[in-house]
């Protein structure tokens, strides 16, 4: 970050500003006068923008000042990403580009084409920087127009080069020299339209593959035309230099060719293609030669960059990325691109939730950052407020990025020391000290790192707060203390995620998650902890041939469908291996051992402390219910579900989450419970009357409701009434529909949604009430510290719940619930009362 010593601008470097810049003003208004032959004038509109340009660009003054009539032509549009306006943008620059270009007879000299290329850009990067300080353009806009005008560009540029190197052959054509056509493509900045003023542009060259033995000769006449074109933007001359161009992305490299073929890119990425490449060409975008050759390049990579399923390995490699990112970060700590916090964590932040959720979201796919944030945040993958920030962030920096380079069109991203230096970029971006902008740069970059930090934490929290439970439980000298520290360790934080709630700072389903992940984490942190103390009595239990047996806790219900609420109690079962005894001193049964695990468990995890319970345990879900033994060995479960298992055992089994045991024995588990869900069921007819008996059961046991209070979740067209129809449509398709077998109930919407058996109107209904419902009881449970699913129109808390979801009073909170249920009744009655 800016150093602390650099704090203010003082009086004196203020003035040395000023006087610089009414220096430079004096020197253009004589420059000016000298060929317009009448003094500027300040107060028009391109007045009023240039102004914001003097002592904050040596180069592009200086340009100025020698093109002083510059100053009346600029044009100062700058169109939003997407708009009609922006096409029609590039059109209008792609003329004005030719039109300048454009000779009477003679062919235009390579000396003269870069010389016009130059001042092209320079005429246009006066507008820019301009508009850019003058902080009244948006920063996309800005990223916008000088994409676009590096777009024209290069397009005229590989026109001319082409025409050249065919004229060089005394040919008129592609088809005449027998060459296929050829794209260029570019990544990074350029690809994603938002380049910044001083960036290098990364590009790649892919040619069509002839059936023709021409591929040796094409490679060889593309590779020319990238080196020409190369030498021709790159090239430093007296009216300096276009843009900077880097080849390295390209498949293997500096080592690879300048120009592959379409058959054998494919084939590189197909074979080849590495993590880091996947990500990058997010972002490619055609940008000069055949489009209609890029379309199909980028529609056979697209499952390459947006796999339909992401495996572990994936997964993983991403996440190996974000921690090379994380190392290079720790060093570049003044850096505003790679410093931690900076704009390489925003592009990997967005990009990595492109490529995961990308796959089966196509509207995902899009290479502006900008235009990316915006789709998260509408796909309800970004919070709003997240979303919101990060983009305001990006935007900070790419204007500070441009501020830092535009003085000699210099690409640095290193934040300065130097008193002038930073006083000149305080002032380019309006700010009135160092310490403001010092501010403003620490309160962006804390952010990213925490959204940066974030990513990924799903798959770890679990594994971290296991972590800080163990440092917890090894400072307590005994039972009492552990268990008082198990109830802490819970409260503080289901605290620290009611406060994310509150403050709207986390999503729904990510609250669920988060409970989610603290409840397992604690069950085994727990399971852990009882059996090191009774292992320690009784020894480790073994089978007949010596082998250690594991045993697993089954999670059910919310806690194995990954959706807990505030209150939630625990629905477990237990099971272990093998028959046998222990190796202890004091040898007992497995039977009595697991027992006795689980007794202790319940009880560790249920008994009342200072700091309240840590949870209720619920272990009826056992094969046998209540009657049944409180832990069952493998065989005995296998045997038990052998039987005719009953329906609402189905629909307990089809949210199953293993919790411990060895990976063994949680496979045979599973095995045992999906013989059981995949089995040939009764007959439809059988399987819909059972479940709209347990419909009506629902209703009058718990059900009842009256205008003054709703019951949320059993209440007819509430949570049970959406459970009971999504898990009937589940079990009476899984054998036509394997990938129906998914325990949380939003993703098991969609899907029946996806395999079309609902219709997407019935699936937004019962997505759009599930999510109310579940919102509205955790506010519920939030406010009044209580596990009710009941909400009452008169209670003082009702009318807290209906401002936090923005509805006018109570009636309408009350209103929208009734409709939500009726909506799902409809629903419910339509599969219901329909012939199979």
């Amino acid at each position: 970050m800016i150093e602390a010593k650099r704090e203010t601008m003082t009086s004196a470097t203020l003035s040395d500003l000023h006087q610089q810049a009414e220096t430079e003003k004096q020197l253009f208004e004589k420059a000016y006068a000298a060929e317009a032959h009448t003094d500027f004038n300040w107060d028009s509109p391109n007045g009023k923008l240039l102004s914001y340009l003097f002592s904050h660009s040596h180069l592009l003054v200086h340009y100025l000042i020698q093109h002083p009539l510059l100053s009346d032509r600029l044009n100062f549009s700058f169109p939003a990403f997407g708009s009609k306006e922006a096409k029609s943008q590039s059109s209008a620059l792609s003329l004005e580009l030719n039109l300048k270009l454009k000779t009477d007879d003679q062919p235009l000299s390579l000396e003269k084409f870069m010389s016009l290329l130059r001042h092209f850009k320079y005429e246009h990067l006066v507008a820019l920087a301009a508009a850019d300080f003058s902080r009244t353009v948006p920063s996309e806009n800005i990223l916008l127009k000088w994409s676009s005008v590096c777009d024209v560009i290069l397009e005229a540029c590989y026109n001319y080069t082409l025409h050249t190197l065919l004229t060089e052959k005394n040919v008129a054509s592609l088809k005449e020299a027998n060459l296929p056509p050829a794209s260029i493509i570019a990544l990074g900045k350029l690809g994603a339209v938002e380049l910044n003023m001083s960036s290098d542009i990364d590009l790649i060259c892919i040619y069509k593959h002839d059936t023709k033995d021409t591929s040796p000769s094409a490679s060889e006449f593309y590779s020319q035309l990238v080196r020409k074109i190369t030498h021709c933007l790159s090239e430093k001359t007296d009216d300096g230099f276009v843009f900077r161009v880097d080849h390295d992305l390209r498949p293997e490299g500096g080592k690879g060719p300048l120009a592959n073929s379409l058959d054998t890119i494919l084939r590189y990425y197909e074979e080849r293609g590495q993590q880091w490449e996947r990500q990058a060409l997010i972002r490619a975008r055609c940008v000069a030669g055949s489009h209609a050759l890029a379309e199909t390049f980028f529609e056979s990579l697209e499952p390459f960059i947006y796999p339909r399923t992401i495996t572990f390995d994936q997964l993983k490699n991403i996440q190996a990325m974000k921690r090379k990112i994380e190392e290079k970060t720790r060093e570049a700590h003044q850096n505003i691109k790679l410093g931690k916090g900076g704009i390489r964590d925003v592009e990997f932040f967005i990009q990595a939730q492109q490529l995961l959720y990308g796959g089966k979201n196509k509207k995902l796919r899009t290479h502006n950052t900008f235009q990316a944030i915006e789709r998260l945040k509408n796909e309800n993958i970004l919070h709003p407020k997240i979303a919101e920030k990060v983009k305001s962030a990006y935007s900070f920096f790419r204007t500070f990025e441009n501020a830092l380079q535009l003085n000699f069109d210099q690409q640095t991203h290193h934040i300065p020391n130097d008193s002038s230096e930073l006083s000149r970029i305080c002032s380019a971006l309006q700010f009135s000290s160092v310490t403001e902008l010092n501010d403003t740069l620490l309160k962006h970059r804390l952010f990213i790192s925490n959204c940066f930090d974030s990513l990924f934490n799903d798959d770890f929290e679990q594994h971290e707060i296991e972590e800080a439970l163990k440092v917890n439980l090894a400072s307590c000298e005994n039972e009492e203390e552990q268990t008082d520290s198990l109830a802490w360790f819970k409260k503080h934080e289901v605290g620290r995620i009611q406060s994310l709630d509150l403050s709207k700072n986390i999503s729904r389903s990510k609250v669920e998650l988060r409970l989610t992940q603290l409840a397992r984490a604690l069950v085994t942190t727990v399971h852990d902890l009882c059996f090191q103390q009774l292992q320690e009595k009784y020894g480790t239990p073994c089978d007949e041939s010596g082998n250690v047996v594991s045993f697993s806790i089954l999670g059910f219900g919310k806690l194995g469908s990954g959706e807990m609420c505030y209150g939630s109690d625990l629905d477990v079962a237990f099971i272990y291996g093998e028959k046998g005894k222990t190796s202890g001193q004091h040898s007992v049964s497995n039977k009595n051992f697991f027992t006795k695990l689980a007794q202790r468990i319940i009880s560790t995890l249920s008994l009342p402390t200072r700091y309240g319970k840590t949870y209720d345990v619920d272990a009826d879900l056992r094969p046998s219910g209540k009657s049944g033994a409180l832990v069952i060995s493998l065989e005995a479960f296998r045997e038990y579900h052998k039987k005719q298992t009953e329906i609402w055992e189905k629909m307990m089994l089809l949210k199953n989450t293993p919790l411990t045991g060895d990976k063994k024995l949680q496979e045979n588990i599973q095995e045992v419970i999906q013989s059981v869900l995949f089995e040939s069921h009764e007959e439809k007819t059988t399987l819909k009357e059972k479940i709209n008996t347990y419909q009506t059961q629902f209703q009058s046991q718990f059900g009842k409701e009256s205008d003054d209070f709703i019951h949320l979740k059993h209440g007819s067209g509430g949570i049970s009434t959406i459970e009971l129809l999504i898990r009937y449509l589940q079990l009476r398709s899984l054998q036509q529909y394997p990938e129906l077998l998914e325990r949380n109930s939003l993703r098991l919407i969609a899907k029946l949604g996806e395999f079309e058996l609902i219709t997407k109107e019935e699936m937004l209904i019962l997505e759009t009430a599930l999510e109310h419902y579940n919102t509205t009881i955790s506010l519920l449970r939030l406010s009044s510290e209580t596990t009710s699913d009941v909400l009452y129109k008169k209670s003082n808390i009702t009318p807290d719940i209906a401002r936090y979801l923005e509805l006018k009073n109570t009636e309408a909170l009350f209103l929208e619930l009734q409709t939500c249920k009726e909506k799902v009744l409809q629903v419910f009655k339509k599969y219901f009362e329909e012939n199979d």
